[in-house]
């Protein structure tokens, strides 16, 4: 089944269009998968830098307040125990108090000592402001309006999980900051942590100081973040996971992070407490965690910024967007400039078109145009219309060996009925010398046997002669037999004469085929004329013996020789019969053979007449098959 037509022209622009497409898809898809590459490594890179710039910026100012708290834990240190340098407890406040008012992020300045462990005077000191019941030193001091400070006493200073400020410190013997809490200072809520240093004597835990310190600018700093449009996510996570600022959930401050990502909370208060840098980035989000160490805290808090990958992104899809547009673009541009080139390249195949399809409609006449192309086409359609002369002359010769073929195919054909008349006129006359034949064997047989009884009866005759007078009626009766036997044979030998020209004549008549017949039936005729030969001197004796016959008895003895002599004569009337017998019966057998060969040479006759039929019907054929093409 003939498919649908698809041109030279749709094929290549087909081609090359999606060569073209798929090269434009794949060079915007590579450049748009690098520039997202580039997009997320730079963020990372700037994120995990401004990272280290909030860390570093929180923990410089953490540190301050830690290195108060230290410096006022490593002076207690220094001057409890020893008498030439103590100071009174109230001196110990009054520097406290120096220190919390030395900065307004200070709320509170604590002091608490082990029982005993300051000068070994609590008792002096029991229920009097800045002790407890027992006069442990446990003052904590906050500010006062007009700048002055308060000293209170310490409350639930005793009880680990309410008072971490203290057991963690003397748990570690190191620096301690606090969970972020909300804390009622002077009727205020204020958000804070406590940064609590250890104080340590000969090697023992004394006690602790520690200050208050107001967390309100975290939120400060990081809502005043410009990274990405300010839509990046900065927020300040302590050791125990609550955020300390949250740029973007400002309502999650004093909350654990398991609130925002109850799902992967494990993960994240691993990875804080891990106190590594950590990089993630999921098919949402990028987030980058840095650590902050403050003082010589080994619990570290952490910043946490979180960019959603569409921000990080949305530079490189906006340059995808555009060189999406620029590939249509040259792909329009290609496109059309690969139509008209196309166009312009096949116009000529059309002439070539025109050519073959006046060959294929068998118009071998064709005008050579003189606007040929000297191009690859150009060459082509010389050489089918060179291919057209050279078909034109070829057909031409076709076209009159056609007509030669065809006249004689039709003398081959007339010849070869003519051929097949004759054979079968010459097999009906084979037919009828075999005939003939048979008829002479018949005859000859028939000599034969006579013959035979002739040469019984001369023996017979030969005994009676030698019997005496008194067989020679006998003898006359017998003899008179033997003239009319040699009345047949000479009969017979006549006939066999005329059997023998007939078959010589017909031998003649068969030119070639009939020679060795020809010398059978001459080799007959002699046999014949011996034949007639002897039977006229047989019935010459035969005669004379009959008229003998009277005065046999006189002469009988003189007769018996002659009889014998006319049995041996007999003999070889009996032996020249069998001999003719045997050459008729060889002429039969060559005539049977002739009539075979004449036979299969009708039969070959009938089939080349057949085939120079069959011959002469492909001629006709082909010279209307030539006839379709107008040379």
């Amino acid at each position: 089944m003939k498919g649908k037509f698809f041109s030279i022209q749709l094929r290549l622009t087909l081609l090359v269009g999606v060569g073209v497409f798929l090269t434009v898809a794949v060079l915007v898809l590579f450049s748009t998968i690098s520039a997202m590459r580039n997009a997320i490594s730079t963020a990372k890179e700037e994120a995990v830098e401004i990272s280290k710039n909030y860390a570093s910026e929180v923990k410089s100012r953490m540190d301050k307040a830690m290195l108060s708290a230290s410096a006022m834990a490593d002076a207690l240190s220094y001057v409890t125990g020893k008498r030439d340098q103590a100071i009174s407890r109230e001196q110990a406040q009054m520097m406290g108090a120096r220190v919390l008012l030395s900065n307004a992020d200070n709320l509170g300045f604590t002091i608490c000592f082990e029982p005993n462990a300051f000068d070994g005077k609590d008792s002096r000191y029991a229920n009097t402001v800045g002790h407890d019941n027992t006069g442990r030193f446990v003052s904590y001091l906050t500010k006062s309006e007009g700048g002055g400070y308060v000293v209170e006493a310490l409350i639930d200073y005793d009880k680990p999980e309410a008072a971490p400020w203290y057991w963690k410190p003397k748990e570690y013997l190191s620096d301690f900051v606090t969970e972020p809490i909300h804390y009622p200072i002077q009727g205020k809520m204020v958000f804070m942590v406590s940064f609590m240093a250890p104080i340590i004597g000969n090697s023992q835990f004394m006690g602790v100081t520690g200050i208050d310190y107001s967390i309100d600018f975290l939120q400060d700093l990081v809502s005043n973040s410009k990274f990405y449009e300010g839509k990046a996510k900065i927020a300040i996570v302590s050791y125990e996971g609550v955020y300390a600022a949250n740029s973007t959930k400002a309502d999650l401050i004093g909350k654990s992070i398991k609130e925002d990502n109850a799902s992967t909370f494990n993960n994240q208060i691993k990875e804080l407490k891990d106190g590594k840098e950590v990089v993630l980035e999921t098919d949402n989000l990028l987030s980058v965690f840095v650590p902050i160490y403050v003082g010589k805290s080994k619990l570290p808090w952490q910043v946490r910024m979180s960019i959603p990958m569409e921000i990080i992104t949305q530079k490189a899809v906006s340059q995808m967007w555009y060189q999406i547009i620029l590939g249509a673009i040259l792909f329009s541009l290609s496109i059309g400039i690969l139509i008209y080139v196309l166009r312009q390249t096949i116009k000529p195949i059309y002439s070539l078109v025109d050519v073959t399809t006046q060959i294929a409609n068998g118009e071998l006449n064709i005008r050579r145009k003189d606007d040929i192309r000297n191009d690859e086409i150009g060459l082509v359609y010389t050489s089918v219309h060179d291919m057209a002369e050279k078909l034109k002359h070829i057909i031409t010769s076709i076209r009159e060996a056609a007509e030669s073929f065809s006249a004689a195919a039709s003398q081959m054909s007339q010849g070869s009925q003519q051929l097949s008349e004759r054979t079968n006129e010459q097999a009906s006359s084979v037919e009828e010398v075999s005939s003939s034949m048979e008829e002479m064997v018949s005859s000859i047989q028939q000599n034969t046997d006579n013959a035979k009884e002739t040469e019984k009866i001369s023996n017979l005759a030969s005994i009676g002669g030698k019997k005496g007078k008194e067989s020679v009626d006998v003898a006359i009766n017998s003899m008179m037999q033997i003239a009319q036997k040699i009345g047949v044979i000479t009969d017979i030998a006549f006939q066999t004469n005329i059997l023998a020209l007939n078959a010589a004549v017909e031998a003649a008549r068969a030119g070639e085929h009939g020679k060795g017949f020809a010398v059978v039936a001459a080799e007959v005729r002699k046999l014949a004329e011996r034949s007639k030969i002897a039977a006229d001197e047989i019935s010459k004796f035969s005669a004379y013996s009959v008229s003998t016959a009277e005065t046999a008895g006189k002469e009988l003895q003189a007769i018996v020789p002659q009889i014998e002599k006319t049995a041996q004569l007999v003999q070889e009337i009996s032996a020249a019969s069998i001999e003719q017998n045997g050459g008729a019966d060889q002429v039969n057998n060559a005539i049977q053979q002739l009539n075979q060969l004449t036979q299969h040479n009708a039969s070959l006759a009938e089939e080349i007449a057949s085939s120079a039929e069959e011959l002469l019907s492909q001629a006709q054929q082909l010279k209307e098959m030539v006839a379709y093409f107008k040379a």
